[in-house]
């Protein structure tokens, strides 16, 4: 599938997952390209006033209401070890909830919401950013896009060590 490949306007999420796909948002965390299931997503939002929390990790960028609810702000770029997210002018937020977890996730673009294939592929690569929570990858574009599994990244002992 290309970037600019879009399924028919009438395809039904019922017609995807019977052709073994499911959607995933991609979005840029510097020059890496990256997925989530799209079924972890509630929202995508411009990122706005954040109040800064004392003695949090660095990655943890505050707390921020979305829809009146106070979520926490993680730097994903940060939190994975490489530049800051949240430099570009396309920055998001983007708002995932999985294992009982909500946060805003910061990141540098929000590309596109793509159907891909249900199952990745195992990573024939070792390292990137937030590699112990990559279900696989999938080419798309001529690139390989790592889907991260939500449930592993937002319940993990890394991450839940500042949600509390």
């Amino acid at each position: 599938m290309e970037l600019d490949d879009r399924p028919p306007a009438n395809l039904s999420l019922l017609d995807l997952e019977a052709g073994g796909k499911t959607l995933h948002l991609l979005f840029r965390l510097g020059s890496y390209l990256l997925a989530l299931p799209l079924a972890a997503v509630e929202s995508v939002e411009r990122p706005g006033r954040v109040t800064a929390v004392p003695f949090a990790a660095p990655w943890l960028r505050g707390v921020t209401a979305v829809r009146g609810e106070v979520l926490s702000v993680v730097d994903l770029g940060l939190f994975a070890g490489v530049d800051p997210a949240g430099r570009a002018p396309g920055a998001r937020l983007v708002v995932t909830r999985a294992g009982g977890v909500a946060t805003a996730l910061l990141v540098d673009e929000v590309c596109r919401v793509a159907a891909l294939p249900a199952v990745p592929q195992p990573a024939p690569i070792e390292s990137g950013p937030l590699r112990v929570w990559w279900r696989g990858v999938h080419h798309f574009g001529g690139e390989l896009v790592p889907v991260i599994d939500p449930r592993q990244l937002l319940t993990s002992a890394a991450f839940q060590a500042y949600q509390q």
